[in-house]
This record gives structure tokens, sequence and C-alpha cells, in this order.
């Protein structure tokens, strides 16, 4: 009878709402789902990618477009130096924080800090999970995705000082939290792409920004990370793959040590 009240409920959230019912019978656990992406583990550009829960839904993304395309109408103080370009993505912009903050949502305040401090800014808000779902690709082929965006951002901007490809790692909250005076930051690092052509220059970069960064706040980073991939760095010299906490961090840590990155890079390239 309970099997039989399960089907029927299951039926019902499907077919009219649009839902999916999975329910556990060794817990007893019942979990809602709605245009999410669940898999077990996922392999992808050498990277091991955990369980997609919580995708992005369009309405949260179009929420984001329309914030950003209104902020860039908000004047900043006048910088009288010229002004450094930077964009910022996220080839995975469904990734959350232990509070459900997604790094789409965090880069989003990124790219507020970042014009605030001086710099031209081009946030990508385009929706890249439902471009991977137009074009009939699988989770671990976002990097096709997003680095179609990125030389569409070539194309129309011209070059950059700056190309951030914006994740959050997952590792344990010790590997992924520094504290200094009572407060508790997010642990950022870069990661290498050692098979790019570019992979010298951005090692030089990550490493250089690495130990800055440190100078500021010992142990805010994390060494940067070596991997036999490509993740689209092949593309410029300065591009970077920055990790931005954990999934064991809040949005509220990560956010903190972003701070701090954006403060060092103004000194960096304006001040």
């Amino acid at each position: 009878m309970k099997t039989f009240v399960q089907l029927m409920i299951k039926c019902f959230l499907f077919f009219f709402l649009g839902y999916e019912l999975i329910v556990n019978l060794n817990s007893n656990t019942w979990i809602l789902m709605k245009d999410s992406f669940y898999s077990t583990l996922i392999q992808t550009d050498d990277i091991t990618i955990e369980t997609v829960q919580n995708a992005l839904t369009p309405y949260q993304i179009k929420k984001i477009q329309n914030e950003w395309n209104t902020y860039q109408s908000v004047d900043v103080p006048v910088i009288q130096h010229p002004k450094r370009k930077i964009y910022l993505y996220n080839t995975h912009q469904s990734e959350e924080y232990i509070d459900g903050i997604t790094i789409f949502e965090v880069t989003y305040q990124f790219a507020k800090m970042l014009k605030e401090a001086g710099f031209e800014v081009v946030f990508e808000t385009a929706d890249f999970l439902s471009e991977m779902k137009r074009l009939n690709l699988k989770y671990n082929q976002l990097y096709s995705v997003s680095r179609s965006y990125l030389n569409d951002a070539f194309v129309q901007y011209g070059s950059f000082d700056l190309v951030i490809d914006v994740h959050r790692d997952s590792a344990k909250r010790s590997v992924s939290i520094v504290d200094a005076d009572g407060i508790t930051y997010g642990r950022l690092m870069f990661v290498i792409g050692n098979k790019s052509k570019n992979a010298e220059s951005v090692s030089v970069l990550s490493h250089r920004l690495t130990d800055k960064m440190n100078q500021r706040l010992s142990g805010i980073m994390r060494e940067p990370f070596i991997r036999q991939s490509v993740y689209n760095q092949d593309m410029c010299e300065n591009m970077l793959l920055l990790e931005v906490g954990s999934d064991q961090n809040t949005s509220a840590e990560v956010l903190l040590s972003l701070e701090i990155l954006v403060k060092m890079l103004k000194e960096e390239w304006i001040e």
C-alpha cells in the first residue's frame, strides 16, 4: 500500500507540477527535484566534480542579468589612470556554498567590487546550463560552452588584462578556511592547466598573485594546483582559474576573501 501511494504521488508531482520524487527506502528520505541535474560523480577535464543538485534556474540567471545590467549604469569613483579590463565568467555556474548561494551569485558581487575599485569589468551572465541543454551536451562538456562565450568576448571587446574563470572547490572545511583576528575567510586557490600552451605564463602569474595575497593575509591562498588539463587557458596568457573557497564555506566567508583580492589587484594595476 505504501509503495502504491508513493507511486501515485510521484505521478502527480511529475506530470502536473514538473517535479520528480526520489524515495530512499532504506532511510525513508523523500527528495523533490525540479529542473535539476543529478548523477553520481562526473569526471570532467581531469577533475572530479561533485553531484550537481540545485542547478540555477533560468529565473535566477535572468535576475542576475538584469541586476548586472542595471548596476553598470551606476556611477563609480573616477579613476585617473587607464582602466584595466577584466573578464569574469563561471564554467560551472551552479556550484553552491553551504548556505545555498551559487558561485554565479558570488561572482556577481565580485564583479561589482572590481568595478567600484576602478576596473572595467565584463561579467558573463549568459545561461551556460541552458546552452548546454540546447546543444544536447553533458555537464562534463561545459568547458566547450564557456570556451564559445570566451571567444565571443575576445571578438567583441578585444584583449583583457585579466580573464578569470571563477569556481568553487570541493574540500574539507579545515582545508578551506583561515582565521585572522576572529574572522573566518574562505581560502582561494589558482589552478594551472599544464596541457595548455600558456601553462608557463599562467603559472608565473598564479604564483605571483598567490604570494602577494599571502603577504596581505598569511594562508588566505592555497598553493597553485597543477593539473594535466587545459581549462581553456590556451586562449590567452593571462587567464586564471580561481577556486573560491569550497562547498564547506559560506558565501560570506569567500566574499571577505574576494574583498582582499580586489584590494590587491587595485594596488597591482591601478594605484
